[in-house]
């Protein structure tokens, strides 16, 4: 075995390992009540469409028109008191934290 593919198979274990986690499990849940719910997908689908669209014209030096605006803060006000996206909202935050927590001990490793 290379290093190199001692490197990836030790990738592959790490993520199973992380794949067992509470953080891991509870995103996936939260994801999974996400999609049950009509409404909910409804919502997460037409506030990340606007937040996409916010973003290309940001990177075109331009702004959303003020009808996209007033649109984008209405669903994302609904989003914010959605119970099932607030908890895949901190689901994600939590395993955003893990995965952060991973990075930097890996590159800890990697110091001089």
């Amino acid at each position: 075995m290379t290093p190199a593919d001692d490197v990836l198979s030790r990738a592959a274990d790490l993520g199973r390992a992380v794949r067992d986690t509470p953080k891991y499990r509870a995103l996936r849940e939260a994801e999974a009540a996400v999609m049950k719910d009509a409404e909910s997908v409804k919502l997460a689908q037409a506030l990340a469409t606007l937040q996409e669209r916010r973003a290309s014209l940001a990177k075109e030096g331009k702004a959303l028109d003020p009808a996209d605006g007033e649109r984008l803060e209405k669903i994302a006000a609904a989003a914010a008191t959605d119970p099932r996206l607030q908890a895949l909202s901190k689901a994600q935050a939590a395993f955003q934290d893990l995965v952060n927590s991973v990075s930097r001990a890996m590159l800890d490793q990697l110091k001089p």
